[in-house]
């Protein structure tokens, strides 16, 4: 992901790098990695500070989208983990109860045990569920958050209808 967000940070940056290589008579164009109108501001002029300002923007949304994605993935194998023990531990209760010798006697105290551990397992997963509905909402209002804050981030963003 950052290594095709430096390729299009980079771009720009090209016809300034090609007047010094490979200078024409003319000067090459100025390339903006996004449709930018800055207003009255003359774009060539100011062009150093608002790619500074372009790049920064793309480079906070990237970061920003990677680190919810990242945090996302993290949650789902916390979820995964937790149903995985609780399944881990029903199936060690039944192996190890079927494989002791019991008398009479303590039958009725292993019966006490295996319930209360069922129970135990029960409330484990109950709360792997709450976490994994919880954490669904809080990502999804999250990603609410992050597609607008990215519609407002560039609010000075504008197709170019005089070139097409």
């Amino acid at each position: 992901m950052y290594t095709t967000l430096i390729t299009f940070v980079l771009m720009p940056v090209t016809p300034k790098i090609m007047d010094i290589v490979m200078p024409l008579n003319a000067s090459r164009s100025l390339i903006y990695p996004l449709p930018l109108s800055y207003g009255n501001i003359n774009v060539d002029k100011y062009y150093v500070p608002i790619m500074i300002h372009a790049d920064c923007g793309i480079l906070i949304a990237i970061t920003t989208i990677v680190a919810m994605d990242t945090t996302y993935a993290v949650y789902v194998q916390h979820a995964c983990g937790l149903f995985a023990a609780v399944g881990d531990r029903l199936h060690h209760l039944m192996e190890s109860r079927d494989n002791e010798l019991m008398d009479k006697s303590s039958e009725l105290n292993a019966e006490k045990t295996t319930y209360r551990s069922i129970v135990d397992c029960i409330e484990m997963h109950k709360g792997a569920i709450q976490l994994v509905t919880d954490s669904y909402l809080h990502f999804s209002f999250g990603q609410i958050i992050l597609d607008h804050g990215i519609d407002f981030r560039f609010p000075v963003m504008k197709k170019d209808t005089q070139n097409a």
